[in-house]
């Protein structure tokens, strides 16, 4: 594959934000992870992705509202492109206090956005 692993982060992090599965297209993923993004939209309608680098390598952080409606790291994406298998993806789920990142456009949800509804239909969510 011609693509770096800083662009394939960059791609991911673009169709997460945009809701955009398609944008994927062209990647060659181990596993079928634009389904399991999907998936994982559905379940967390608010997540936000921003770039960030851990020890170097490029990752994409995860970012959901809390209670508070704040938008909160809980987790981050890493990306390991091997040239006979695709590119395998692994979701590390909590804030690594290493983790270098870039804070999301707004820190809070928007007002037409409340977390409420959302926190009402899906318990545990943060």
């Amino acid at each position: 594959m011609n693509i770096t692993i800083s662009r394939i982060r960059d791609r991911v992090v673009e169709a997460v934000n945009a809701r955009d599965p398609s944008l994927l297209e062209g990647i060659e993923f181990r596993e079928p992870f634009e389904d399991r993004l999907v998936r994982i939209q559905d379940r967390w309608p608010r997540l936000m992705m921003t770039r960030g680098h851990l020890a170097g390598d490029p990752v994409a952080v995860t970012w959901i509202p809390d209670t508070d409606e704040r938008y909160v790291r809980t987790g981050h994406v890493e990306f390991v492109d091997d040239p006979d298998d695709g590119v395998h993806v692994s979701v590390v789920v909590g804030a690594d206090p290493d983790l270098v990142t870039e804070a999301p456009a707004g820190s809070r949800v928007a007002e037409w956005e409340s977390t409420k509804e959302i926190e009402g239909a899906r318990a545990d969510w943060v």
